[in-house]
């Protein structure tokens, strides 16, 4: 951002210099206005679906059969300040491991979001969080590994979908 800024000011002086009417500048930068926008903005704000199906880890064979995978708590996205729905679902692992499930999600569209769990109820910060990915579709259902060591039986978990570009919380969810 920085380089494009300071490439936008050196051809804006440079124009100044070289095109003495101010419309030709003024359409010219209009122009290029509109296609930075189309190529940097704009698809940030575009859908994206992705349907994912649920990721098994890979078990040696043994005469007994692994035991189910077992749902821990599920709860209702909801947006903050966006518009969000879907569910929000912590699974458990026969290896004690976890797997938070957005599933049949729909969020508002924007630019550079990412997945955390946050200790505590309906929190909208990320402090104190654990970072699972970048959110890779703002529609469909899609898994995210927790990280080992991560207990999410200690007390409540929020599922918080976070935009890094303008740090605010999205949309979140308090499975109990």
């Amino acid at each position: 951002m920085v380089a494009v800024t300071i490439g936008w000011l050196a051809a804006r002086l440079a124009l100044a210099r070289l095109v003495p009417f101010a419309l030709v500048r003024a359409t010219v930068f209009s122009v290029a206005a509109v296609v930075a926008l189309s190529v940097v903005v704009f698809p940030a704000y575009d859908n994206e679906t992705v349907i994912e199906s649920f990721p098994t880890a890979a078990v040696a064979p043994t005469p007994v059969a692994p035991a189910p995978l077992a749902t821990t708590s599920t709860a209702a996205i909801r947006g903050i300040d966006h518009r969000a729905s879907g569910t929000a679902v912590i699974y458990l692992q026969p290896d004690g491991r976890y797997v938070v499930g957005l599933e049949d999600i729909d969020i508002q569209p924007g630019p550079d979001y990412d997945l955390y769990v946050v200790p505590g109820e309906n929190r909208e910060d990320t402090k104190g969080g654990v970072r699972l990915g970048d959110l890779r579709g703002n529609r469909g259902t899609q898994f995210y590994d927790v990280s080992a060591g991560v207990n999410l039986e200690d007390g409540p978990w929020t599922v918080l979908v976070w935009c890094q570009t303008f740090a605010v919380p999205v949309a979140g969810a308090t499975p109990a």
